[in-house]
């Protein structure tokens, strides 16, 4: 293949680039702490450390992530630990989760074993309390 051919096969972005592109996800490794606030319009991994807000589409607290803070989102799924308030439409916590704070859903989803301290709150259709 000649870099003339490698140039026009870069140009031409596939159907499967556009997707990725509206599916983006941000990654806070597992060795990283934030202070501070976190907003996306997509979605937001945390493996590491946030002490603030975070505020996106959808947000997965992984194994050994910690928060500080609250999560509003559409969709929040935690297997970490949260100290705080989730507001989402769609929750799941995971057997390896520890919240700690209260949780307003339209639907929720507990695994066995999960550690939960606080209340539950219903959200009515669309979000809204």
């Amino acid at each position: 293949m000649s870099l003339t051919d490698t140039k026009s096969a870069q140009a031409a972005p596939s159907t499967t680039d556009s997707n990725r592109e509206s599916r983006k996800t941000s990654l806070i490794a597992g060795d990283l702490e934030i202070v501070g606030d976190l907003k996306s319009k997509g979605e937001i991994q945390i493996e590491g450390k946030v002490k603030g807000e975070v505020r996106s589409k959808s947000a997965t607290v992984s194994p050994g992530a910690e928060i500080d803070g609250s999560i509003v989102a559409d969709a929040v799924e935690v297997a970490g630990q949260v100290k705080g308030r989730i507001e989402a439409r769609q929750v799941r916590i995971l057997k390896s989760a520890k919240m700690m704070g209260d949780v307003a859903h339209e639907t929720l989803e507990i695994e066995a074993g999960a550690e939960i301290e606080g209340g539950f709150e219903r959200l009515g259709s669309g979000g809204k309390k």
